[in-house]
């Protein structure tokens, strides 16, 4: 496998929700190389997870529904 696709790897399953150990487990590396790729692409990670989710960070929704009521 090449570094690169190792990389994306890695970024796919982070976005899903899988830990650091898990997917050094998964991969056969160790955790402190996984973590620091991890960590490179926090950013992307973060922001994939949450644009799947529908909501921000902090919890507000991503759309803004006008006039419905729940």
């Amino acid at each position: 496998m090449s570094q690169k696709s190792m990389e994306e790897t890695i970024v796919k399953m982070a976005i899903e929700g899988a830990t650091n150990g898990e997917i050094a487990r998964a991969i056969g590396l160790e955790v402190k190389i996984v973590a620091a790729i991890t960590g490179h692409y926090r950013n992307l990670i973060m922001a994939k997870r949450y644009e799947r989710s529908g909501r921000r960070p902090d919890g507000t929704p991503m759309l803004k529904r006008k006039g419905t009521q729940l």
